[in-house]
């Protein structure tokens, strides 16, 4: 197991290694102190490193484009609806330092395909993994110079492998009159 041990834990473990081999001294009888002591900073110091190591090793990491949406029907059919070829350009770039970037195009009138959100009030976005199958995208916008959250926490995200991901909505709409049980989102994985 490799530990990379950051200059702040160096640093703490200095001065708090000191004070444990005085206390230590004073205290012969008391080793379960001294090795919990000693427990705990070995954990503390690890426990960046972990977190960091989690989110990029995260299977969502990376750059992601629609392919497909999928409709669940009552009676257990599945309908696919593509996309058209500027929605399919939009891009979801999970980072593996936790931030989240979104590109969204869409057709004009004139048939142009633009970028249809304006991302420069974006401040700032995160992406965090809550469970298996559970992510929340957290934004921070500035609008009329207030700072405004925004948290979005889809259903599920199913790895159907590791190039292809299911995004899952639950939400009311309907096909042809039919209301649709489960909505899927299909990305593949660019990059």
């Amino acid at each position: 197991m490799e530990f990379n041990f950051h200059l702040e834990v160096i640093i703490l473990g200095y001065f708090a290694g000191g004070f444990i081999i005085k206390c230590y001294k004073k205290m012969k009888k008391n080793k379960l102190l001294f090795l919990t002591t000693i427990l705990i900073l070995g954990i503390y110091s690890c426990s960046n490193d972990k977190e960091s190591e989690i989110i990029s090793n995260d299977m969502i990491v990376g750059i992601w484009k629609p392919s497909v949406e999928i409709y669940f029907m009552p009676d257990g059919t599945q309908i696919s609806q593509d996309f058209n070829d500027c929605v399919k350009t939009n891009t979801l770039n999970f980072k593996g330092n936790g931030n989240f970037e979104s590109t969204t195009y869409d057709q004009d009138t004139n048939g142009n395909c633009v970028e249809t959100s304006d991302h420069s009030q974006i401040i700032e976005a995160q992406w965090e993994k809550l469970r298996d199958m559970k992510y929340r995208i957290t934004t921070k916008t500035k609008i009329n110079n207030q700072i405004q959250t925004t948290v979005l926490e889809p259903d599920a995200i199913i790895f159907q492998d590791i190039n292809t991901i299911r995004i899952s909505y639950d939400e009311t709409q309907y096909y042809q009159g039919v209301k649709i049980e489960r909505i899927y989102l299909e990305y593949i994985r660019i990059e």
